[in-house]
């Protein structure tokens, strides 16, 4: 088994179930809706990212997604992203390397 396949079982291990409380309040890291929270403010709590080194930013990994026209907000939570692709696709990622956890 490689070290890729065990961080992966970590990952999907050590996931939370979302709560109601946690819609309310959710963790800065995660993205749980469209909009991030109830508020639709689109904000979000993480600080690492500011004026002084917003221009540093790069690409740090694609995926390429089946053709049509929709378009989703992909959620986050505990690592794993969630991207609705057309045709009634749904991937689970490993969001900070866009590893494919599962496709459905």
């Amino acid at each position: 088994v490689g070290s890729a396949d065990v961080y992966k079982r970590q990952l999907l291990n050590n996931y939370r179930r979302i709560d109601a409380a946690m819609m309310q309040t959710p963790p800065a890291e995660d993205w749980l809706m469209w909009r991030s929270r109830y508020d639709l403010s689109g904000h979000s709590a993480l600080d690492l990212i500011d004026t002084k080194n917003v221009s540093g930013l790069r690409q740090a990994w694609s995926i390429a997604l089946s053709q049509g026209g929709n378009m989703t907000t992909p959620l986050v939570h505990d690592g794993v992203m969630f991207i609705a692709d057309t045709n009634n696709i749904l991937l689970a990622l490993v969001s900070r390397v866009g590893t494919e956890l599962c496709r459905y």
